[in-house]
C-alpha cells in the first residue's frame, strides 16, 4: 500500500534518504489519505482489537468497528529495532519471545498495538536474557525517536520548549496510553515528568522508566544539540547497584526513589526557542494528531 508505506517512511524507517522538510510535507500529505483507512489486528496475551489511525475509532457509512481495549496499549513502533537489539547483546530473540508467548510477526508491524504491560514486561525479560540490567537504558540511547512518527515531527518542530512539552502531553496517549507527561516548574527548575500507569503485574517498571528517559534526552538533543545535557535526571525506581551508565547516558547527577520519572532543567529552558522548527510542518502535525484524538474513545 503506497500510503502505509509513506506513512513509514515519514516515521524514519526509510532512514537512508534525505530528511528534507519538502519531502516530509509531501509525504505526510499523500499518507494520511490511506493510513486513516488501514486497519490492523493485534493479538497479545491480554486483548485483541482493532487499530486504525492510532487507537481511535470511524463514524458514518462504511466506517470500521472497534473492540476498543480493556487495558492501556502502547504502539509497536515502540519496539523498533528491539530484537535486533537483543541479538546485538548476544541473546536468542526466539528465546524472548518464548518466553512471553509473542509471534514475530508482531514486530514487523508498525502500525500494530500490544498492551502496555507486555510491552514493559518485554524489556524486563529482554534485559534477563541479554544479561544486560541497563537494556532499556541501551535500547532507549540507540532508538531512533523518528520511528514514533507524527508525534516525533510534532515535537521537533514546536516553536519553544513549552509547547513541545505541552504537545508531547496532549498527544501522547496517541501513541502510548500508559504514559502521562507534564512540566512542573518549582521555583527556578522546570521538572519534566514522565509517569507509567496502569501495568499489570510490573511493580518495579525499570526498564521502561529508563528506556522512556533515554528517548526523552534524545529528542531534546535533536532540537537543541547532540552535547545538551540537563541539570538532573531523577527516576521512580530504586537505584541499581551500578550506575556508571545512567552518568555517561545523561551526563548529569541521576537519583533514584522519586515519586516520579523527571528530567529537571531550568525553568528559562521551557522559552528556549528550537532553531530547526518547521511552522508549516508543525500545522500540519498539530491538525493530523487533531483528528485521531477526536476519533479516540472518551476516557
Amino acid at each position: 500500500d503506497r500510503g502505509l508505506a509513506s506513512l513509514r517512511y515519514f516515521g524514519g524507517v526509510n532512514r537512508g534518504k534525505p530528511d528534507s522538510s519538502s519531502l516530509i510535507l509531501s509525504t505526510m500529505l499523500s499518507a494520511i489519505a490511506a493510513y486513516r483507512h488501514e486497519t490492523k489486528i493485534i493479538i497479545d496475551s491480554d486483548i485483541r482489537l482493532r487499530a486504525c489511525s492510532g487507537f481511535g475509532s470511524g463514524s458514518g457509512a462504511g466506517a470500521n468497528t472497534f473492540v476498543y481495549p480493556m487495558r492501556p496499549m502502547i504502539s509497536m513502533r515502540a519496539a523498533s529495532g528491539l530484537l535486533d537489539a537483543v541479538k546485538a547483546a548476544g541473546a536468542d530473540s526466539d528465546q524472548l519471545l518464548q518466553a512471553l508467548e509473542l509471534d514475530p510477526s508482531a514486530f514487523s508491524n508498525a502500525e500494530g498495538v500490544i498492551s502496555c504491560s507486555l510491552f514493559a514486561r518485554l524489556l524486563e525479560e529482554a534485559a534477563r536474557v541479554t544479561g544486560d540490567s541497563c537494556f532499556g537504558l541501551h535500547f532507549g540511547e540507540r532508538f531512533n525517536v523518528k520511528n514514533i512518527g507524527p508525534l516525533t515531527y510534532a515535537i521537533l518542530n514546536s516553536p519553544t520548549f513549552r509547547p513541545a512539552e505541552e504537545n508531547v502531553s496532549r498527544y501522547l496517549k496517541v501513541y502510548t496510553q500508559a504514559a502521562k507527561v507534564s512540566p512542573v516548574i518549582e521555583g527556578d527548575r522546570a521538572y519534566l515528568q514522565y509517569v507509567l500507569t496502569g501495568l499489570e503485574g510490573i511493580e518495579v517498571p525499570r526498564q521502561e522508566n529508563e528506556y522512556a528517559l533515554a528517548i526523552r534526552l534524545n529528542t531534546i538533543r535533536m532540537m537543541v544539540g547532540s552535547q545538551w545535557t540537563p541539570l538532573e535526571v531523577q527516576f521512580a525506581h530504586p537505584a541499581p547497584a551500578e550506575i556508571s551508565e545512567h552518568l555517561r547516558v545523561f551526563g548529569a547527577p541521576v537519583l533514584f526513589g522519586y515519586a516520579t520519572n523527571n528530567i529537571v532543567v531550568d525553568r528559562e529552558f521551557l522559552m528556549r526557542q528550537v532553531p530547526s522548527a518547521d511552522p508549516r510542518l508543525y500545522g500540519i502535525m498539530k491538525r493530523y494528531l487533531e483528528q485521531i484524538l477526536e476519533e479516540m474513545p472518551a476516557e
